[in-house]
């Protein structure tokens, strides 16, 4: 059988490992029940040019965790292309990243377009599964029959099966994921680490990098926190958990890679998405930390910064790579990283016990997708 999985990991641009952890996993898992299978992977954003003969001799055509997002024709520009090449298709672990905010959200910021799209393959899907219960609620309220919750992809991994949390007594190395827009992160990133650094005075913390991000590399050099750059390796970096005995970030798949392998891991929510795996885990390991627009300010205050701001460049040049602009358009909460903290401080009172357990969720999702995909690979594995 000849599978083509159409990614979302970008080789060039942020290099987001969690996408390739999820493209990965997914390929694992059709080899478990089709070991012979061929797998080609083509980019979601590719030109049609360029991956239309992959898919045209493809057996079934795969979207590894489909990211619903508006504007479904710029993020996946060939898919009316597949919709009408006749390719078997099937969707694993789709994915929202709602306007959670908004009262509005699972029609907020979409187009007729886009959910026309988005209603033709749930149509054409063979399966088609979500990886959080919100990504479900968008599917049920636009009238995806076919859509079923499944849970992420990511969570399978054979290494890990029947692995079960443990009682920690004690802290000596904690991994921090780097958040998604870290210019407008930087002060909440700060905070978190002086939190951490308070209630583990004896632990060494280090940066996990998920992807490129000059302003969390620049703090971290700033404050004396090590940076490991693991998307730097996308097939093995996310291993680097293995090494922590605590996870407390910002990034989704950061959160999956530490609860996987049983590690007590925490979450920011920096926006639907992180949202999405909050309302889904079966227990209270996240915290909502979302970014807000500044609010306008009146013509003399903007003269009177801009003149601040140019006399702080002619002083002292700020780095290009901090991105100041954007920083002052956007706001997010530090307060989040306290809240997150007074978390964590009881938690490890009692051993870290809230995680007791846990891992009947992970499980769960893991048979659930594991039969999705079973599904797959047994309606086309035979002539």
């Amino acid at each position: 059988m000849k599978y083509v999985l159409v990614s979302t990991y970008p080789k060039e641009g942020t290099q987001n490992i969690g996408d390739k952890l999820i493209e990965m996993s997914t390929a694992d898992a059709i080899r478990s029940f089709d070991p012979t299978a061929e797998i080609s992977t083509v980019w979601r954003a590719e030109d049609w040019a360029t991956v239309k003969d992959t898919i045209a001799d493809a057996d079934h055509l795969i979207f590894a965790c489909l990211a619903i997002r508006r504007n479904m024709h710029t993020i996946y520009p060939y898919l009316h292309h597949i919709l009408g090449s006749g390719v078997p298709v099937s969707v694993i672990a789709a994915g929202t990243n709602l306007q959670i905010a908004s009262p509005d959200m699972f029609k907020r910021g979409f187009t007729a377009a886009d959910l026309d799209l988005l209603k033709r393959l749930s149509e054409a899907a063979e399966v088609f599964t979500t990886r959080g219960v919100l990504s479900q609620a968008f599917c049920d309220e636009q009238g995806y029959a076919g859509a079923r919750f499944s849970g992420d992809v990511a969570f399978l991994d054979s290494r890990y099966d029947g692995w079960t949390f443990s009682r920690t007594e004690r802290i000596e190395r904690i991994a921090i994921s780097d958040p998604h827009h870290g210019e407008v992160y930087v002060p909440v990133f700060r905070t978190l680490v002086t939190v951490l650094r308070k209630l583990f005075p004896q632990a060494r913390i280090d940066c996990a990098l998920h992807g490129v991000n000059p302003a969390i590399e620049a703090i971290c050099s700033g404050i004396g926190v090590a940076v490991h750059p693991i998307y730097l390796e996308p097939e093995t970096g996310l291993d680097i958990y293995e090494k922590y005995d605590l996870h407390a970030g910002f990034r989704v798949h950061g959160h999956v890679s530490a609860l996987k392998r049983r590690i007590p891991s925490y979450l920011l929510e920096q926006d639907g998405r992180g949202a999405d795996y909050g309302a889904t885990l079966s227990r209270k390991i996240t915290v909502p930390c979302y970014r807000a627009a500044q609010p306008a300010a009146e013509p003399r205050a903007v003269a009177v910064q801009a003149y601040q701001a140019l006399i702080a460049r002619l002083v002292r040049p700020t780095p290009r790579s901090v991105g100041p602009a954007k920083a002052k358009r956007f706001s997010a909460p530090s307060a989040a990283a306290t809240f997150l903290g007074a978390l964590i401080a009881q938690d490890a009172r009692e051993g870290f016990s809230r995680f007791d357990g846990l891992e009947a969720d992970i499980m769960s999702f893991n048979n659930r997708t594991r039969a999705a995909i079973k599904q797959v690979c047994a309606g086309r594995s035979t002539p």
